[in-house]
């Protein structure tokens, strides 16, 4: 089996546990990586399939869902044992992180900057939500034989998305529970600088700026 290895790094508090809000140990989980894996891998993978299927979106969905079935796993078909296998198994090791109570970002009462969080606390209210405040993590995905060369490919790019412009938990559209991507298979891939890092993104999304059939929310 092949493997790819990357390390990340948590730069913004991460609201994320075992469904307990306020545990004392937060705590990061392949499920939820793997999760996050899956929507940034189908929204590269949907640029690709809806430029080869021109407007048929119907069949571009289809074959979308066929393939993160193929890669990920579905659900399972009695009348088939290979329905709901996948071929991407998620491994963590390496954990370093640093957890606690979080209040020293901004309060909802503080003329609306609060409102990146809203709901994460009660209105007026000190926090009392447990975080991960900081911390790195490896990620292993260890792959079956089965993975051919250009889903690796497709996974090493849902990864570096995922680090560039990704997160984690709850309110990471808001910027709460980012991370970033420090190596992948033991290559760095930090930016010396802002333009570095937009050419790298540039290049990454390449299929999706390109792309006549961009969908805005």
């Amino acid at each position: 089996m092949d493997c790819v290895e990357a390390k990340f790094s948590i730069v913004t508090p991460m609201f994320i546990g075992d469904g307990d809000s306020h545990t004392s140990s937060p705590q990061l989980r392949p499920p939820s990586i793997k999760g996050a894996l899956r929507f940034w891998w189908r929204a590269l993978r949907w640029y690709s399939l809806i430029e080869y299927f021109g407007d048929d979106s119907e069949a571009a969905l289809k074959e979308l869902h066929s393939q993160e079935a193929t890669l990920f796993g579905s659900a399972a078909d009695p009348n088939d044992a290979r329905k709901g296998q996948s071929k991407v198994y998620l491994k963590l090791s390496e954990q370093s992180k640093t957890g606690g109570t979080i209040s020293d970002w901004p309060q909802n009462n503080d003329g609306g900057s609060g409102y990146i969080g809203y709901g994460l606390d009660r209105t007026q209210e000190s926090s009392h939500r447990y975080a991960i405040k900081q911390g790195e993590f490896t990620l292993q995905l260890i792959l079956k034989n089965s993975v051919d060369e250009e889903q690796l490919q497709q996974l090493k790019d849902a990864l570096k998305l995922w680090g560039m412009v990704g997160g984690l938990g709850s309110r990471s559209r808001r910027g709460f529970g980012s991370v970033a991507i420090q190596m992948l298979n033991g290559e760095s891939c930090c930016f010396a600088d802002e333009n570095a890092y937009t050419t790298a993104l540039s290049q990454l999304i390449k299929v999706v700026s390109q792309s006549n059939h961009i969908v805005y929310n």
